[in-house]
């Protein structure tokens, strides 16, 4: 970083470490060169250096991810995506044609077609007895990811369900430890998902760290 061609850059993307990319905001702090932080969650990075940028995917950009991983894992499954309103549900209706657009390219038998409903309560008229149950939300509202995770809480003991959520679900409060463990919630990343399985000591003691005193 202090050769001399490095010091005429303009924008330098990464490192993707976080203690890495403090250590070289900290180098460059007082360059014309901007430094970008492609995956980190640390709001630290972005102090005292306002050449430092901090770069996080849209949730469309997410689609394509969770349309592969529902075709892959769960095409024999009951799917269910539900959405809240009008930008939800262009997202839902992508995933959904992502879906349907893979097995027409790939199976001789075409899959059934994902359900789209609305709200917390409409999912639950889709669930199946004997099938397992995936129901999926790109919602990244606290107050809608919430109410339907309890809702969908309530009913695993009669029904086989796995819930698959944004990323950012991860940072709510009221989404308790006891949720994710009872239906297997999967958490959508930019490129991919994350704590598919639910045991992850690392995620369970930190929400533990955050969460003990509430």
């Amino acid at each position: 970083i202090n050769k001399e061609e490095l010091k005429k850059l303009d924008m330098i993307v990464g490192p993707a470490y976080g203690h890495n990319f403090e250590y070289l905001a900290n180098k460059i702090n007082g360059r014309a060169t901007y430094l970008v932080s492609p995956y980190g969650k640390k709001m630290s990075i972005l102090s005292h250096n306002p050449k430092v940028i901090k770069y996080r995917s849209s949730v469309e950009s997410r689609v394509k991810v969770l349309s592969e991983f529902l075709y892959h894992n769960h095409k024999n499954d009951n799917i269910i995506l539900t959405h809240e309103g009008a930008e939800d549900l262009l997202l839902t209706e992508k995933v959904q044609r992502e879906i349907l657009a893979m097995s027409l390219l790939k199976d001789s038998v075409i899959m059934a077609s994902p359900s789209i409903v609305k709200g917390v309560f409409e999912p639950v008229e889709k669930l199946i007895v004997q099938r397992k149950n995936i129901v999926v939300s790109m919602n990244t509202k606290e107050s809608f990811a919430t109410k339907l995770v309890v809702k969908m809480q309530s009913k695993h003991k009669d029904f086989e369900i796995v819930m698959v959520g944004m990323e950012e679900w991860k940072s709510y409060k009221n989404i308790e430890v006891r949720y994710w463990e009872s239906l297997s919630m999967h958490v959508v990343g930019n490129l991919d998902f994350r704590y598919l399985g639910v045991n992850n000591e690392a995620f369970f003691k930190s929400y533990y760290e955050v969460y003990s005193t509430e």
